[in-house]
């Protein structure tokens, strides 16, 4: 089940919202649209970047696991997190991979 909410009001110029993914308790596929924002989800114990996407995503996801993310507005992901948002087009990435250990710290 996935639900999203508005962000607080001071991060709404650069959070679209606030959003929980619980897969399905035997598992399942989800199909993520493309929206051109970028997302930082908390996945499987680790801190990951996602997009933006420019094509339809298809995740399979284990049964019972849960993702919890914060979806910039277009465009503001990238100086937020100090990364190159083309470097991540249609990919996903750990934020450790690119932060070191201040993903750890986070």
């Amino acid at each position: 089940m996935y639900r999203e909410w508005a962000p607080p009001a001071a991060l709404r110029s650069s959070l679209a919202c606030v959003w929980v993914r619980d897969t399905d308790p035997r598992g399942e596929t989800v199909r993520v649209l493309p929206d051109a924002c970028m997302d930082l989800m908390w996945v499987d114990d680790e801190l990951q970047i996602a997009g933006p996407d420019t094509t339809a995503n298809l995740a399979p996801r284990p049964p019972g696991g849960r993702i919890v993310g914060v979806r910039f507005r277009p465009g503001a992901a990238a100086p937020i997190l100090g990364v190159d948002a083309s470097e991540h087009t249609d990919g996903r990435a750990d934020l450790a991979d690119v932060w070191g250990s201040g993903a750890r710290r986070l």
